[in-house]
């Protein structure tokens, strides 16, 4: 066969060959147990052109490989007979010379099969970026947003007609139609991502997002606790499971993200020391103080689930470590409290710190307990080699003191009620 010389990849099971191409040779190339691709090394463009032989059927498939800042990339041109030779080399030479004069040949291919119609792009859009790069919950988040809200539209109209009024009429009217400012503002950032890819393939010439404002906020959303509301809390969770009464109990005594606590190891607990393995703010580990009313409840917890790896261990599934949701419980305990307005997980760490704010915590302790470490970075004072904990234990004691749950008096096991107790009463 004209003198080949044959490199076998073995990993890859692919083998490769250098060969001047012909149309008899190519019509002359047969199958053999794995992939082999044959260089014609008569293309002197720049790049490499030349054809796959794939098994079983022995389909040829030209190709080119050219580079692109400094980035090399292959591109199939197309299945021989169907593609001669000659057609597939002359294309290759058009490739090679779109790369020398900086543009992306795949890109412009991807551009030549784009529909400047906006229900098609929208799809081009979720399945070439959001669901490549996103998780399925987003991604299925994402497409729902877009098929109830943009589609019934703008399905038909071309992206170019589409004006920053016609995007301004959409928020508008999920604001004011359905009072959501949430789904408006997650409306808005998903039209601008999608219309920036546009303005990034060339199909439009701006973003008609961006000149896009959310009306204004109706009042805001946190809720933190008042102290008169606190012994209402400990009331509504003496009646919930051991587990979450020993999450909320938690957020409540250390200020922290409710997700650090749901991921909560016994293995990161050392006598009064929690030390969390992830802060992504802090950049290093964070060690929470666990005042004794957060160790009775983490007894509690133990007594309750036993030996797992997680602390706050999900009762549905033993592939998922920890709890991942606790919203609707938070909702449930608020309801218990009879509040009028509702708080999420998140109020109970601003609480503590509005808490902590009260008790006059000195400014850098307070961001120490909550793992921001903001102003802890500007003043340099981890570098000082300062040891927080004995403050920290001292201001989360205080705080406690004020928020924890209350004496034996408040003992549920008083009233006959058949709960779990959150505390000692020894």
């Amino acid at each position: 066969m004209v003198g080949a010389i044959l490199l076998l990849f073995g990993a890859l099971d692919i083998a490769m060959a250098f060969v001047k191409l012909t149309d008899d040779l190519v019509h002359s190339l047969t199958p053999s147990t794995s992939q082999v691709e044959y260089y014609d090394y008569t293309f002197t463009a720049g790049g490499s052109f030349g054809v796959r032989i794939t098994p079983p059927r022995g389909t040829k498939s030209f190709f080119v490989i050219y580079s692109i800042n400094g980035r090399r990339k292959r591109m199939t041109l197309g299945r021989y007979p169907v593609l001669s030779l000659a057609k597939a080399k002359a294309q290759a030479f058009d490739i090679i010379r779109q790369a020398q004069a900086g543009q992306d040949p795949a890109v412009q291919s991807r551009l030549a099969g784009l529909s400047e119609r906006f229900g098609s792009f929208a799809e081009h859009f979720l399945s070439d970026y959001v669901e490549p790069t996103c998780r399925a919950g987003t991604a299925k988040e994402y497409r729902r947003i877009i098929e109830r809200e943009l589609l019934p539209l703008w399905q038909d109209r071309r992206l170019e007609d589409i004006a920053t009024r016609d995007v301004r009429l959409v928020i508008e009217g999920i604001y004011r139609g359905r009072a959501k400012r949430v789904m408006a503002a997650r409306v808005r950032a998903l039209s601008h991502k999608l219309f920036a890819v546009a303005v990034s393939y060339g199909l439009i010439p701006s973003n008609p997002a961006s000149g896009v404002v959310i009306p204004a906020s109706a009042p805001g959303r946190e809720r933190p606790l008042a102290e008169s509301e606190l012994p209402l809390f400990w009331e509504a969770l003496s009646g919930e499971q051991p587990v979450i009464a020993g999450v909320f109990g938690l957020l409540l005594l250390t200020g922290q993200p409710p997700s650090q606590v749901l991921s909560m190891r016994w293995a990161d607990i050392a006598v009064d020391v929690w030390t969390v393995q992830s802060s992504a703010r802090a950049g290093t580990l964070h060690q929470v103080v666990l005042v004794p009313a957060a160790l009775d409840l983490l007894a509690l917890v133990r007594t309750a689930v036993g030996r797992r790896e997680a602390v706050f261990s999900s009762p549905r599934s033993a592939s998922q470590p920890h709890l991942v949701y606790i919203r609707k419980a938070a909702m449930r305990i608020s309801a218990k409290m009879g509040l009028e307005r509702r708080w999420s997980p998140l109020d109970l760490r601003r609480t503590v710190e509005l808490g902590l704010r009260r008790l006059r915590v000195r400014p850098d302790v307070i961001e120490y307990i909550l793992g921001r470490r903001t102003l802890l970075s500007k003043l340099r004072l981890d570098e000082s080699g300062h040891d927080y904990l004995p403050e920290v234990r001292a201001a989360l004691s205080r705080w406690s003191r004020i928020a924890g749950p209350p004496g034996p008096k408040f003992d549920p096991r008083l009233a006959n009620q058949k709960v779990v107790p959150l505390f000692r009463t020894d």
